[in-house]
């Protein structure tokens, strides 16, 4: 059960990468997920979120005008 906040807070961010070489020029691109943990000074967790992401190949930057 989360609980009520009493200090600042904290929200790393920690993800395990996919395998980016999957990803290839023409393809559309995935949905990943990111599980985000909100807590105060003491570590108590006060606040669980996931923010989704939509990742597509890198364009190559180097063949543009």
């Amino acid at each position: 059960m989360l609980q009520k906040a009493t200090t600042s807070l904290r929200a790393p961010a920690a993800v395990d990468p996919p395998d980016f070489t999957q990803i290839f020029e023409g393809s559309e691109g995935f949905e990943l997920v990111v599980p985000v943990t909100v807590t105060d000074r003491s570590g108590t967790e006060v606040v669980h979120a996931e923010i989704t992401t939509w990742s597509t190949p890198n364009k190559d930057l180097s063949q543009t005008t």
